[in-house]
């Protein structure tokens, strides 16, 4: 394992311990802490090992000296950190990511988590660095699905996001719904079959759908998770849209004045456009992803063709990881830099912590994003996702 000693203070462990679940960071540590104060007795923590349910997970965009630890391809890595002191988080900590080389050697001799004696623990984990980022509401679905369902607390989606997601959901299957089940359908009785659609519970109420698709059960199953993401990462799409304007207009604000170095305030210049333009290349091919669902699922909901919906579900599993892989690098850009905005503001932000994020969204985005689209102004960025 090696040393983690960040000192910036939005990198360090203390400004991570600080989160809940977000679609970056699972933080084991902030639930098990909680609970422990509380003196909770009936609290039940995710994992077996002590030292795991004091680590914090991150999903990393790996570097290019990282990529060498592993044999596959990947550009998002899962990150296990475990804090030196974890009353004192500032002290740093030592990590490992799931999947490097000889890792569950290393954890066993660095940590004490013996594979042999936890392999629960170890399914949770790799489980964890199959789904592309930690949206709660994905996240408790895809350990759900395995049969692991840990307590709520790991989950941090607010009530008043599930109720988002149920209304842009409703409005998006009521037809499909009125459609797919014989016999008038109410209000309610659709109210109920999207909570279904956005639960682990496949009952027989949702038979009708399997059957006028002409999927298997395991094809279903699949393919309605798969849905299920790409409605949750629709909605996602659609929250952040008009945060890549603002951002980027923020970005130019914030920009050290003309007496700076001219050489570094070019490269700065040049970096604030790279990021730009990544951004929007990355949401248009988000978007392009959307359009592709969206196609589907209209000839199927008009009543013009199942095949193509029903092919779009086989395959969604694939399409999934593709896009909540785009979307997890897109989210965690626009929340770290609202993140800085909203605790230092513009005028307090030095200069060297703007080349610090600048080159850390540039790695970013450059490790997901697709050729960049020809350079356009800023107020004129993509199309609408609809």
């Amino acid at each position: 394992m090696r040393a983690l000693r960040e000192t910036n203070s939005d990198r360090n462990l203390a400004t991570l311990a600080r989160s809940g679940a977000t679609s970056r960071v699972f933080n084991a540590l902030k639930v098990y802490q909680d609970h422990y104060a509380r003196g909770d007795e009936e609290f039940t923590p995710i994992f077996q090992c002590r030292a795991l349910n004091k680590c914090i997970i991150i999903k990393h965009t790996l570097r290019a000296d990282e990529r060498r630890l592993y044999e596959y391809q990947g550009s998002i890595a899962t990150k296990l950190i475990f804090p030196f002191d974890p009353e004192n988080l500032n002290t740093g900590g030592k990590f490992v990511f799931v999947g490097q080389r000889n890792w569950i050697d290393i954890m066993n001799i660095e940590i004490g988590a013996d594979h042999s004696l936890y392999p629960r623990d170890f399914s949770i984990l790799q489980l964890m660095a199959t789904i592309p980022s930690f949206d709660p509401f994905l996240l408790k679905e895809w350990l759900g699905r395995e049969g692991y369902h840990p307590h709520e607390s790991y989950f941090g989606l607010s009530n008043v996001d599930i109720q988002k997601m149920e209304a842009f959901v409703f409005t998006e299957v009521s037809q499909l719904v009125s459609a797919a089940f014989s016999g008038g359908v109410g209000r309610d009785t659709i109210l109920k079959l999207v909570r279904k659609l956005l639960s682990s519970s496949h009952d027989e109420e949702l038979e009708p759908l399997r059957v006028v698709l002409g999927l298997s059960h395991v094809e279903f199953q699949d393919g309605l998770f798969a849905w299920k993401g790409f409605l949750y990462y629709k909605w996602m799409a659609k929250t952040i849209h008009p945060m890549i304007p603002r951002m980027t207009a923020e970005m130019g604000k914030v920009l050290p004045k003309r007496q700076f170095d001219p050489d570094d305030y070019e490269m700065l210049i040049r970096r604030r456009r790279q990021i730009t333009q990544s951004l929007v290349a990355l949401f248009n091919s988000v978007a392009d992803c959307v359009a592709l669902y969206n196609s589907s699922f209209s000839a199927f909901k008009n009543g013009v063709s199942a095949k193509a919906f029903r092919d779009f579900l086989i395959d969604a599993p694939n399409l999934f990881i593709y896009l909540g892989e785009k979307m997890g690098v897109l989210s965690h850009v626009l929340q770290q830099w609202q993140y800085r905005m909203r605790s230092m503001g513009a005028t307090k932000i030095t200069t060297e912590e703007i080349y610090v994020l600048f080159t850390e969204f540039t790695e970013c985005l450059s490790a997901v994003s697709p050729a960049p689209y020809e350079e356009k102004e800023d107020n004129d960025l993509f199309y609408e996702l609809n």
